[in-house]
């Protein structure tokens, strides 16, 4: 529309995409790795870091071989980022009780039970599941969403509300190199 005069090949656009294949990915990604530590009864930071040494050994984005004990590195698009995995697994469960569940439901601030409603939902659908049949596994004193899982919650959330959305860009084209007033560059 503006007449300007460019091509794809005068940009280098970089991609973070094989990085987040790393951390996102259905299986073997980093966050798929870390939930299924966390569902296991011995999981721990540890495990965690030797499945990662052992299910993704040759990903240009991870380096492991080098790394003490639990650390990691990934190579983000913009520079190496050091991870050390230690308290990972405890993070990642963040467990909530359900007595907190309760107080924060009975609180006379919408906006506080508001924050706490889908626990308060779940607890209420273990109670119910409780008095039927017993359930596999026993039951839990905790309710139980991994971080990592709310992390894919919202962001196919954001994303739903994204594609939804009528995006409006603003172009902006620099007139010269020097950012000054009234002077135009060919």
């Amino acid at each position: 529309r503006e007449n300007v005069q460019w091509s794809y090949d005068d940009f280098y656009f970089q991609t973070n995409t094989k990085c987040i294949e790393l951390v996102e990915g259905k299986r073997t990604g980093m966050l798929a790795l870390l939930d299924e530590q966390c569902i296991m009864p011995n999981g721990n930071d540890e495990t965690y870091c030797t499945k990662l040494k052992n299910e993704i050994p040759e990903h240009p984005h991870l380096y492991t071989a080098k790394m003490r004990g639990m650390k990691f590195t990934v190579k983000h698009y913009a520079a190496e980022v050091v991870y050390d995995a230690e308290g990972f697994c405890f993070k990642n469960r963040d467990p909530v009780q359900p007595a907190i569940v309760e107080l924060m439901h009975k609180s006379t601030s919408t906006y506080v039970q508001r924050l706490f409603q889908r626990h308060w939902d779940g607890m209420q659908e273990q109670l119910k599941g409780k008095s039927g049949p017993p359930k596999r596994g026993g039951g839990s004193s905790l309710i139980f969403e991994s971080v990592t899982a709310q992390f894919k919650r919202q962001l196919v959330d954001l994303l739903a509300r994204i594609n939804a959305a009528q995006p409006h860009f603003v172009r902006c084209i620099n007139p010269n190199s020097q950012k000054q007033a009234r002077k135009m560059e060919p």
